[in-house]
C-alpha cells in the first residue's frame, strides 16, 4: 500500500510538471508574437518588409520590385551635355533647387494595396512607383504624393491615381493620351520620344511648376494653366522640349486624344496641380504589349 501511494505521488509529480511544461511554451509564444508587433523582428506579407510601425523606407525597395529603377542622374547628365531648350534648362534647374525634406511614408503597405485596389490601380504599378520613389527619395521635392498613369486602361476610365503618403488615399482620374498613341477611348499601343510624333511617353517624370518665380500661372499656347513635366529617363527625357505638358482639356471626358500631353478635365485640374506640383514624382506605365513610333501625326490639341 506504501509503495503504491509513493507511486501515485510520483505520477501527480509528472502530471504537473508537465503542465507547466505547456502552459510556459504557449506563453513564450505569445511573447514573440508580442516582440514581432513592437521590437526589431520583421513580418513579411506580400514578399514587402514591415519593421516596427509597419511603414516602408528604402530597404524593401528589392521587396516591391525586382526590376530597372530611374535615377535623377540620367536628366542631370542630359541637360549637363547641353541637351534641351534654355526654358527646359532653367525648369529642370529651378525644380533640382527646392529644398528637400525626406519625410517618412506615413502608411504601411497594406493599407496602400487595399487604397490601390479600391481605387482600380495594380498591385504591380504601385509595387514599382513605391521602389522608385523609395530608391530615389533623397532627391525627390514634394515628399506628400506619388501619381501612376495606366496605359494599360482605355481614355475612357479613370487611369491616373495619386496616392497620398500621409493618409494612404488614392483618388483616380480621367487623364489624356496622345493621337499618336492610339485612338478615342481607347487603350494606348504606341509610345515616343520624339517630336512630332503626337504620341504619349512612358516612364517616370517630375510634375515641376505650374506657375513662374513671381507665383503667375503658367500658360500654354493655348492660354490654358499648365503644368511643366521633367522626365527622368530615355523613354521620355524629351518631354519638356516636345511641350508635353499637363493642361486642362474639355475632350478629356469623352476619351479624346491629345498631342501628346497627359492632360486632364477642367473640374479635376487644380486638384490634381495642388497635389503632384513642386516635384511630384509621375509614372506612365504599360505592361501590355506596345511599340516605339516617330511617325507624325496629326491630332487635337
Amino acid at each position: 500500500c506504501r509503495v503504491s501511494m509513493k507511486k501515485s505521488v510520483r505520477v501527480i509529480l509528472l502530471l504537473s510538471l508537465l503542465v507547466e511544461s505547456v502552459s510556459a511554451f504557449g506563453n513564450s509564444g505569445t511573447s514573440t508574437n508580442d516582440a514581432a508587433t513592437t521590437g526589431d523582428q520583421t513580418n513579411v506579407e506580400a514578399n514587402v518588409t514591415y519593421r516596427n510601425d509597419g511603414r516602408l523606407d528604402a530597404r524593401d525597395v528589392n521587396a516591391l520590385f525586382a526590376g530597372s529603377i530611374p535615377s535623377f542622374r540620367h536628366t542631370d547628365r542630359f541637360y549637363s551635355r547641353g541637351n534641351g531648350s534654355r526654358t527646359c534648362r532653367s525648369d529642370w534647374n529651378r525644380v533640382r533647387s527646392l529644398p528637400v525634406q525626406k519625410k517618412t511614408v506615413s502608411v504601411g503597405f497594406r493599407v496602400l494595396k487595399q487604397s490601390a485596389a479600391n481605387a482600380g490601380l495594380s498591385e504591380s504599378k504601385l509595387r514599382r512607383i513605391l521602389a522608385t520613389f523609395l530608391s530615389n527619395q533623397s532627391e525627390i521635392p514634394n515628399q506628400d504624393y506619388i501619381s501612376v498613369i495606366d496605359f494599360d486602361k482605355s481614355s475612357s476610365r479613370k487611369r491616373m491615381f495619386i496616392i497620398n503618403l500621409r493618409n494612404g488615399t488614392v483618388t483616380s482620374h480621367k487623364v489624356a493620351h496622345g493621337s499618336g498613341s492610339g485612338g478615342r477611348a481607347a487603350v494606348p499601343t504606341r509610345f515616343s520620344n520624339a517630336n512630332g510624333t503626337h504620341a504619349s511617353s512612358l516612364g517616370c517624370s517630375l510634375a515641376t511648376f505650374n506657375t513662374d518665380t513671381r507665383g503667375r500661372r503658367l500658360k500654354d499656347g493655348h492660354g490654358r494653366h499648365k503644368l511643366l513635366f521633367q522626365g527622368l529617363e530615355s523613354t521620355n527625357d524629351q518631354q519638356c522640349n516636345r511641350a508635353i505638358i499637363m493642361h486642362p482639356a474639355t475632350y478629356v471626358s469623352g476619351g479624346g486624344r491629345s498631342h501628346g500631353c497627359p492632360a486632364v478635365t477642367p473640374e479635376d485640374k487644380q486638384s490634381i496641380y495642388n497635389k503632384i506640383s513642386g516635384g511630384g514624382l509621375v509614372c506612365a506605365y504599360r505592361d501590355g504589349n506596345s511599340t516605339t513610333t516617330r511617325q507624325r501625326v496629326e491630332a487635337e490639341h
